[in-house]
């Protein structure tokens, strides 16, 4: 009888392979799956990793795009005249912004208001597109605008901690951040920690003076000068060996109202056909450089007057032009007082210029051309300062020019245009 073990079927078996094979499938699906998680995480991290160093790039950057815009920004304000506290120019009496954070010096240029102090005197904020919202205290530190969420609001403080090395420089600091100017009063660990990109830069400003050679007497002509009858030149200081008058041409005309330091004769206090008095040479003489490129310096004022200059050349000298340009023949005939002692002006008219009737005028006037000037009236005419010709003069009626040394120490000494020393850039990365 056959056994019916024999026949039994295998299916049993085949089935215990099949699971073991189908285990092992899993257990490698489960490897690839955990080694592509893996990968992923470790793809991830970088790519993490990678958008932290561009955030922070991005954000130093705009700290140092912001730093330099406040240097150039704070060497134009130097440059300019009279603002408000919101830094803004204004045509009224007013102090500049180099007045507001710079002293002057006994010698010559400006240096930092002493104390020098750690916080930024002055600064912008970024405040939508296209608008920065800047301030200008003439005490204590500034602040900014109101923090926007929603919006990047880098920053620059600007601070001036002391003098360079060689003469005549101030240092400049700018600190710019990508975010408040807060938060770069304030930086700390946190703001490291919260992103906020700073950088610091310190430059070095040089001071050119407005005039850099000035005149010795109250009136130099490089050509003829016609006294009239009745114009005084004065002149009491021993500094310049009570010098009255220097011409490179013939002296016309007679005036016994010339004086000079006492015990000196008036007509030995008077210089005559003087052959460095040339047209071609005197501006560079005086000023150190040619016309057209003194003209292109940033503290300069043109004005454009249409002949009669005195109205626009009041206002620019109220506003706290430091050199007023006049690019054409120009007439002053107004009984007005322009400039002051304290506040001379620095007046270049590319032309001639015609003066008429009582006026006052306190500072350095320079000519192109050809200068007239005539008084009627019983009232004084005057020149407190010096006035510099590379033509001729001609006086008609009661007009004195008189030098002060005063108003040409103020205006050699602070007077003038700062420009940014090259190679003194020294920037500090947070």
């Amino acid at each position: 009888m056959p056994s019916n073990t024999m026949n039994a079927p295998a299916f049993p078996r085949f089935r215990r392979a099949k699971a073991q094979q189908g285990a092992a499938t899993l257990v490698t699906v489960m490897v690839l799956f955990f080694v592509l998680a893996m990968m992923a995480a470790y793809a991830n991290r970088n790519l993490v990793f990678e958008q932290r160093i561009a955030g922070n790039y991005f954000r130093s950057g705009v700290a140092a795009e912001a730093a330099e815009s406040g240097i150039e920004w704070a060497i134009a304000m130097l440059n300019g005249g009279n603002v408000n506290a919101s830094c803004q120019a204004v045509n009224a009496a007013g102090t500049s912004f180099r007045q507001r954070y710079l002293t002057a010096l006994s010698t010559q240029g400006y240096g930092p208001v002493l104390p020098a102090v750690n916080y930024s005197r002055a600064g912008c904020t970024a405040n939508g597109p296209n608008n920065w919202a800047c301030q200008c205290p003439a005490a204590g530190p500034a602040a900014g605008p109101a923090r926007d969420a929603s919006a990047l609001q880098p920053s620059f403080g600007v601070r001036f901690p002391g003098l360079g090395t060689q003469t005549n420089i101030v240092l400049l600091n700018v600190t710019g951040c990508s975010s408040l100017l807060s938060d770069c009063a304030t930086f700390n660990q946190a703001m490291v920690d919260s992103a906020v990109g700073q950088t610091s830069v310190t430059v070095g400003l040089g001071f050119l003076s407005a005039l850099r050679m000035p005149p010795a007497s109250p009136l130099v002509a490089a050509l003829d000068v016609d006294l009239g009858t009745n114009l005084g030149l004065h002149n009491s200081d021993p500094g310049t060996n009570g010098l009255v008058l220097q011409t490179g041409g013939q002296l016309l005309g007679s005036s016994d109202r010339l004086t000079s330091v006492p015990g000196t004769p008036a007509q030995d206090a008077i210089v005559k056909q003087d052959t460095n008095l040339q047209p071609a040479t005197m501006f560079r003489r005086y000023f150190g450089m040619s016309l057209t490129r003194y003209q292109g310096q940033p503290n300069v004022r043109t004005l454009q007057c249409n002949g009669d200059c005195l109205g626009a050349a009041g206002v620019a000298a109220t506003a706290g032009a430091d050199v007023i340009w006049i690019n054409e023949d120009a007439a002053l005939a107004a009984n007005v007082v322009l400039g002051s002692a304290a506040a001379p002006v620095l007046m270049i008219v590319n032309g001639n210029l015609t003066v008429t009737g009582p006026i006052q005028i306190f500072g350095v006037v320079y000519v192109t051309g050809n200068v007239t000037w005539t008084n009627a009236s019983a009232m004084p005419s005057q020149l407190m300062g010096a006035l510099v010709t590379q033509g001729s003069f001609s006086a008609t009626g009661l007009v004195d020019l008189a030098y002060d040394p005063q108003v040409i120490s103020i205006l050699n000494r602070q007077h003038g245009a700062f420009v940014r020393v090259p190679g003194s850039w020294a920037p500090t990365f947070n």
